[in-house]
């Protein structure tokens, strides 16, 4: 477990570091990051997830279950807005975010599966164009409106879908669900 996590953090870090994105919180694979754009975030989840396809898990991760055939996926969800507050958290001392947007964007996560991102607040203007050299392409799907637990206000999302992915990994991968199925937790791996 502590190697898958370590591939885990090695494949966010390079991310985020490519999207100039930034980590406020990571525990035990679970992180929350913040990008000066929607187009940086989509590019961030973009690589993550086709690095992590990419990566050679060993056979104790790929013999856990059947969800994990494909090695560690995350959950993700991407949303947009301003912060009501930043300060540093009491533990880390990193620039914490509070706010509408937070609460909102973890309820989108807890909506989605391992390996999907679901995105609100995005359209094709946000994110079009060509990805940078070496980056993954994707395209985004319109699920629609979708209620999420705790909100009053229904959101609508849309799926990132990587491209470019390895055939072997696609084909072994747990088929994404609509979000009105239920779903995990805040951007994680399902370790």
């Amino acid at each position: 477990a502590t190697e898958a996590l370590a591939q885990l953090r090695g494949v966010v870090q390079e991310a985020l570091e490519c999207a100039s994105g930034y980590a406020c919180q990571e525990e035990d694979g679970t992180y929350m990051v913040a990008f000066a754009s929607m187009r940086r975030a989509v590019d961030f989840a973009a690589a993550v997830q086709h690095g992590l396809l990419r990566l050679p898990w060993s056979d104790e991760v790929r013999d856990v279950g059947p969800e994990f055939c494909a090695g560690l996926r995350m959950a993700m969800g991407i949303g947009r807005g301003p912060c009501s507050s930043k300060r540093p958290h009491p533990a880390t001392g990193r620039a914490d975010y509070y706010g509408a947007v937070v609460y909102r964007t973890a309820r989108i996560v807890a909506t989605a599966k391992a390996g999907q991102v679901l995105l609100e607040g995005v359209d094709g203007s946000d994110v079009g164009g060509s990805s940078p050299a070496g980056a993954p392409g994707y395209e985004l799907e319109l699920l629609g409106s979708h209620e999420l637990d705790g909100t009053c206000q229904p959101a609508i999302l849309h799926e990132l879908r990587v491209l470019e992915a390895p055939a072997d990994a696609q084909e072994s991968a747990p088929a994404a669900r609509s979000p009105s199925e239920g779903g995990a937790l805040a951007a994680r791996s399902p370790a």
